[in-house]
């Protein structure tokens, strides 16, 4: 505890700027490609090329670790398509999150039933998101591969008209910053009334009383794992007001901000993609404090995702538009800023010896 204290209250107020804003011609090209949209007749070619990518998002859609995988080899394939990469960091994070809820850290902070209704809001996402958001990443890529823009066909896989002018605008332009805050906004607005306004889930997980107790103490972080020299160190933030959308998209777009424009960060987490496979355990990235085995080790126990939780089954989502004007999203394309020091290690550590005290005092109170 003494090597961790005091560095994490150290002040450094230098901040790195990253500017979102949109050109006057992006502004242009998107209102006007979104009015423009003229009928057209599917071809053969265009009804195997939308049965192809459905069923190639269905085989990848299967769990959080098959979903991860995808992000990263399209992302490998596609590398301007910079939100790909920023997916599969947040993928992990979900995974991760997912076994904690049956890992050493926090099992007794939840009962049975707990477990099964987080599991569901957290699976629920990470499948509506990928569902969405790959299909409009295999069209971008066949595409790509034809020289020619399909976006047109978009519209037959109930992706939002707001995707289909930044697809259309981002084809000319190539302006993967632009992109990648559009399907933040996207993939967030998407899943808001499907999942964080679902009444269901607003009271059996949101509102309740370890959603909330997690969020209030700040155990809710989204970490981007980086390899140096001789560690891995962790970027990252806190996540709270998980209800709240601008919060999220803000949440984001600063999670891109380090991922890409930290030289350090960017560099680390790329040698850590690439030598780390994604199983759902914490012990992708600390193995030295957590262990994928239950084996009454020192270390704490995270599961890795095919021993905590079987594949779900879900509905496909229905198609409406949440889109409704570009006027109410052209304030997300602002600047933001990144804190210095961004190395959040020593932070994430305090908060894990805090959750791992009160887990302790819940089993022993007999919560679980």
């Amino acid at each position: 505890m003494k090597r961790i204290l005091p560095n994490i209250f150290k002040k450094d107020k230098k901040k790195k700027t990253i500017d979102f804003s949109l050109s006057k011609n992006e502004r242009k090209c998107m209102l006007n490609s979104h009015h423009n949209n003229p009928l057209y007749n599917l071809t053969k070619r265009d009804i195997e090329l939308i049965d192809k990518i459905k069923k190639e998002t269905d085989k990848n859609n299967l769990n959080n670790v098959t979903r991860t995988n995808a992000y990263l080899h399209f992302f490998d394939n596609n590398t301007e398509v910079h939100w790909a990469l920023l997916a599969h960091i947040v993928s992990r994070n979900g995974g991760w999150n997912m076994t904690d809820l049956k890992g050493e850290a926090i099992s007794g902070l939840l009962s049975f039933r707990e477990k099964e209704l987080f599991f569901s809001f957290l699976e629920k996402s990470n499948f509506l998101i990928f569902h969405d958001a790959y299909q409009q990443l295999l069209l971008y890529e066949h595409s790509k591969k034809i020289g020619k823009p399909l976006f047109h066909l978009l519209n037959e896989f109930g992706i939002s008209s707001f995707m289909r002018a930044v697809w259309e605008v981002f084809w000319k332009d190539k302006n993967s910053k632009m992109l990648t805050l559009s399907l933040i906004i996207n993939e967030q607005h998407f899943i808001e009334k499907r999942i964080i306004q679902n009444p269901f889930y607003v009271e059996h997980v949101i509102k309740s009383m370890p959603f909330q107790l997690q969020e209030k103490l700040g155990f809710t972080s989204v970490l981007i794992p980086y390899q140096t020299d001789d560690s891995i160190q962790l970027a990252g933030t806190t996540v709270s007001q998980f209800d709240n959308i601008t919060k999220r998209i803000h949440i984001g777009k600063y999670l891109y901000s380090l991922l890409f424009y930290v030289e350090e960060v960017q560099r680390g987490t790329m040698k850590f993609v690439k030598e780390q496979n994604h199983t759902g355990s914490r012990a992708d990235f600390f193995p030295s404090i957590f262990t994928r085995t239950n084996d009454n080790s020192k270390k704490i126990y995270s599961p890795p995702l095919h021993e905590a939780w079987k594949n779900s089954t879900h509905k496909l989502p229905d198609k409406d538009d949440w889109f409704q004007s570009f006027e109410e999203l052209f304030p997300y394309y602002s600047p933001i800023s990144i804190d210095s020091p961004y190395n959040i290690t020593e932070k994430y550590l305090l908060s894990l010896l805090k959750l791992k005290s009160i887990d302790t005092i819940t089993k022993a109170l007999g919560r679980s």
